[in-house]
């Protein structure tokens, strides 16, 4: 009798968890409801830049009628027995599988990988030249791929004709549809050959000769110059950080992957492609 009384008190205990406060409910989909707090559980799932856009109410009633139809969506689905299809459970198991291998990583890359304060700071102190101040030029460039080309390309800039419209006429670079264009660079950004002479040009003798590198003939124009100043450690220490971050990412996931290669057996048939 006492097991009776008891397993009928678990019941109605269990009945008052499931009750679902009326005054909460926002919408009924046949026997399932959803609540206010199923509504924000949703948005919370967001970015803090999207959560934004549901401050207003009537942005609320657009994910509200989005859920609708998704339950209803997924009721007829259940109803027609498309979960226990074979294409279903092949799905699932794709999924469950790319989900598997996903939050394996979070768990043992992503999670493992955060840097400290005093790494950034080793960093920054060990590649202090990469943020000291350095002069920044803004260059323009025709590159063509013979001396014969580019001969021609200088006797009509010394005759007069724009830099610009040459280049859009004979450079073989992508910057052609912009002039010539490289935009502001500092010196170890370019090739070599490239920098010591787009480097020695003055406002007084902007012009270069024609400069032959990897990539071709080039004759470069200097336009303007501006010295960029030290960068102190407040202001770059988040870049440090992600930098960071990919770095130790990159080598956790490549030592699992090779401690795995070590552990488990891999064959290849390459010839069977």
């Amino acid at each position: 009798m006492k097991k009776f009384i008891l397993f009928g008190i678990f019941l109605i205990t269990v009945g008052c968890l499931n009750k679902v406060d009326d005054s909460q409910v926002v919408a009924k989909v046949g026997s399932k409801s959803y609540t206010v707090n199923d509504i924000n559980s949703r948005i919370q799932d967001l970015d803090p830049q999207l959560q934004e856009y549901f401050n207003q109410k009537e942005n609320k009633v657009r994910l509200l009628n989005q859920i609708v139809d998704e339950e209803i969506i997924y009721q007829l689905a259940k109803k027609d027995g498309l979960q226990r299809t074979k294409d279903f459970k092949k799905t699932l198991d794709d999924l469950e599988r790319k989900a598997l291998i996903n939050f394996y990583i979070q768990q043992n890359v992503d999670n493992l990988s955060e840097v400290t304060r005093v790494e950034v700071e080793t960093f920054y102190n060990d590649n202090s030249a990469q943020f000291s101040a350095y002069e920044s030029r803004n260059l323009s460039h025709i590159l063509v791929e013979s001396n014969a080309d580019a001969k021609a390309v200088v006797t009509r800039l010394r005759k007069g004709e724009k830099f610009e419209n040459l280049a859009q006429e004979y450079s073989i670079d992508p910057s052609k549809d912009q002039g010539g264009q490289l935009g502001w660079v500092r010196k170890e950004q370019l090739v070599p050959e490239f920098g010591e002479v787009a480097y020695s040009l003055t406002k007084r003798a902007p012009l270069s000769g024609i400069v032959q590198t990897q990539f071709g003939y080039h004759i470069i124009l200097f336009n303007d110059s501006r010295v960029v100043p030290e960068q102190p450690l407040d202001a770059v220490y988040a870049q440090i950080s992600e930098q960071l971050i990919v770095r130790n990412k990159q080598e956790k996931f490549q030592e699992i992957l090779k401690n795995g290669k070590e552990t488990l057996k891999v064959e290849k048939t390459v010839e069977n492609l």
